[in-house]
């Protein structure tokens, strides 16, 4: 799984997809990187609510994003017209 994070003064997201160790080891070796299904997924964290000076004011909010391949492959390389954005 590849996995990123970060935090900021307006949010917090976390991203992460699968990727077996093959495809990784293929890419790294200089491989075609488009013969790999990436699709990110992940979350942003929120504060609900003016931030007023150092203290923040309400709840927060989360957002969840998610991308899911749906239709089957048959071909050997994935192209941008198979992957649907989730919304």
């Amino acid at each position: 799984m590849l996995q990123d994070s970060r935090v900021d003064p307006t949010a917090s997201y976390v991203v992460h997809a699968t990727i077996d160790m093959l495809s990784v080891n293929v890419v790294l070796g200089g491989g075609d990187s488009s013969y790999v299904a990436l699709l990110p997924s992940g979350f942003a964290i929120l504060p609900d609510g003016p931030i007023k000076g150092q203290r923040r004011s309400g709840g927060s909010l989360i957002t969840v994003a998610l991308q899911v391949l749906v239709v089957t492959c048959t071909i050997d390389k994935i192209n941008n017209t198979l992957i649907t954005k989730s919304s």
